[in-house]
Formats: structure tokens, sequence, C-alpha cells
């Protein structure tokens, strides 16, 4: 009898130790969990990553923070050169607060977990807006002329190089903003492409609009007689074409009896009679509708 109740008393103590031990492992998992609950409502378990993108920023564009892991709430705090950007609590800081040359680095909160970042910001290359090739009308002779407008978003100052391209043929020699006008003749196609350097690196290439070389007009390289003191005008008119062409004269206003032969001489009998102011006017034409005048007066007085 005596050893049936030792065995039950041996029993329920074994009994009891096995409850306790579930009891404490229970203890142990409800202590854990409330931990986890507690990570959570102060704003994630612990375990995060911060990089700011991009990775090689400049300054024409916003920076961004991007955190890994399990969060929930995170608050964000940036800095310039390792003084605080104020009023800026999220997780993007706009350009406007950044520049050529900054260190930005940015510390987010999780919890009791701080994690922080940084970069440096690089050289924003230049850009050209517009090119503008004067004058608008090209032919022979006149010289081509780009103004060109870009912009540099650090403020650094810009060198143009250009390229000219005359019917698909570069122009080696050239690198000016200006192309002679005596490399050109009639039917050519005219190319400029001009590339921005900031003296750290170049900007996207920027082609202008194609020019077409037009017929160039004639231009009268002398000029009428101021006086004569003989009963015989005349004056020998002398025309040059670019192009080369050959060109036409004649006379669309003149005194009755003045004359231009096909060489160009004017001849002009005078007498009396045509005392007064007269008024001369010289086509000259190149056949390819280019062209020119000249324009005078021929006063006559016999005293």
């Amino acid at each position: 009898m005596t050893k049936d109740v030792f065995r039950g008393a041996g029993a329920v103590l074994l009994w009891i130790l096995i409850v306790t031990q579930l009891a404490a492992c229970s203890r142990d998992d409800d202590k854990e969990v409330n931990q986890q609950r507690e990570a959570a409502a102060r704003g994630g378990t612990g375990q995060i990553e911060v990089v700011i993108v991009p990775p090689e920023p400049t300054r024409d564009k916003d920076l961004r923070a991007l955190v890994k892991g399990d969060v929930k709430r995170v608050s964000y705090r940036w800095f310039k050169n390792d003084m605080p950007v104020e009023g800026i609590d999220r997780d993007v800081l706009p350009r406007k607060y950044i520049e050529k040359g900054d260190t930005i680095s940015v510390e987010v909160r999780a919890g009791n977990v701080e994690k922080s970042a940084s970069v440096t910001i690089g050289n924003t290359p230049p850009g050209i807006t517009s090119i503008r090739l004067n004058p608008g009308q090209v032919y022979r002779g006149v010289d081509i002329t780009a103004e060109v407008e870009g912009e540099d978003p650090d403020g650094d100052e810009v060198e143009y190089l250009y390229r000219w391209m005359i019917n698909d043929e570069e122009q080696t020699d050239v690198s000016a903003p200006v192309l002679e006008g005596d490399r050109l003749k009639r039917g050519d196609r005219v190319v400029l492409t001009v590339t921005p350097y900031d003296g750290e690196a170049y900007g996207e290439p920027f082609t202008a609009d194609p020019v077409t070389v037009g017929n160039a007009p004639p231009m009268f390289v002398s000029a009428p007689p101021e006086s004569f003191k003989t009963t015989m005008y005349t004056y020998q008119v002398e025309v040059e074409d670019p192009d080369g062409d050959r060109t036409r004269l004649w006379l669309e206003a003149a005194p009755e009896g003045m004359t231009i032969d096909q060489n160009g001489l004017i001849e002009w009998p005078v007498d009396a009679s045509q005392t007064g102011t007269h008024r001369v006017k010289i086509i000259a034409e190149d056949g390819h509708d280019g062209r020119a005048y000249q324009e005078y007066t021929i006063t006559i007085s016999f005293q």
C-alpha cells in the first residue's frame, strides 16, 4: 500500500513539472510576440537598409531615400554638407536644395533603429537650347554665323565645339562659329552640329536645321561719274556675279537717247534741250532670278 502511494505521488509531481515547463514556454512565446508587437508599434523590426537614388546624382534631379526592410513607419532627416536641411522630413529632397560638390546625407529612423546613407553631387553636363544661323538667305560670298544659346545647370562656363559640313564633307579646318562664304556655291547643303563642354563633361550634340545655299545675285562694282564736260555722257557699268553667271544689263529708267550695250557701256549724246535732272536705273540679271539695280540722277546745265 505504501509503495502505491509513493508511486502515485511521483506521478502527480511529474505531471506538475511538465505543466510548469509548458507554462514557462508559453510565457516565453508570449514575451517574444509582445516584443514584436512593440517593435511594430514603434515603426518596424529594426532590420532596414537605406540607399539614396540616383547613386551618381547631379543637381538636375531630385534625390530619394529608399528604405528596404520590414518597417511600417519611418522618419527622415536630410543634411547638406553636415548641416540639416530644415523643413524637409520626407523621403525626397528637391533638386533646388543641392549644388555640384555638395555632400548630401539622410538619416532614417525606424522605431529605435537608425540608418544613414550619403552621396556627393556630381557635375551636370551643359546643354544647348537653340542654334540660329545668320543670315536667313545664304549664297556664295556671304559668311554664315551661328548664334548658339545654351545653359549649364551648375553655372559653369561653357565652351562650344563647332562641326561644319558641306555636302556631307566635314570642314576640318573650321572650328569657329563662322563659316566663310567663299567656301560656298549655289546648291550646297550646309549642316552645323555644336557640342557644349563645361570643362568636365560634354553635353549632347545639337544639330541645326540644314541650310541650302541659294543663288547669289549680281553686284555692281562700278559707280557712275559725278560730272562730265563733253557733249557725250559715257559710263562703263561693271557687274560681278559670285556664282560666275553671265549677267544681262538693261535700262529700266533713262533719259531719251541713252543706250547701254551688251558689254555695259552707257552712252548719251547731250545738248541744251536736255537741261535739267534725269533719273537713271540700271538692272542686272543673272538668269537664275537673281537681280540687282543701280539708280542715280544726272543734272544737265549749260552756262
